[in-house]
């Protein structure tokens, strides 16, 4: 096998690792599991700060994300947006974000 193959070979597993990451990521966060302290996910106290979100990664890789945001509207006008800074959550675990 000649470098210029072995270059390509490389390069090939390389772009197809990055893009396989990203889909899983993308993937991932739509699998996270939201809830407050008690149980429940309060969108207003998470728009204005007040809570704590406890976010579970039920899934068997890790899941990573630069932002979270979550808009909230009602009768078709933005009430507010909800954000999570980003975060690496392991498997099969949770962590506690500020909101």
């Amino acid at each position: 096998m000649n470098k210029h193959s072995l270059i390509v070979i490389i390069s090939s597993i390389v772009i197809i690792g990055v893009v396989g990451n990203s889909v899983w990521n993308i993937y991932a966060v739509e699998q996270l599991q939201l809830s407050g302290k008690d149980g429940i996910f309060r969108y207003y106290e998470g728009m204005v700060g007040q809570d704590k979100i406890i976010t579970c990664n039920p899934l068997f890789l890790t899941t990573s994300f630069n932002q979270l945001y979550i808009t909230v509207f009602f009768e078709g006008k933005v009430k507010g947006i909800f954000s999570i800074d980003g975060t690496s959550i392991p498997p099969k675990s949770s962590q506690i974000l500020d909101a």
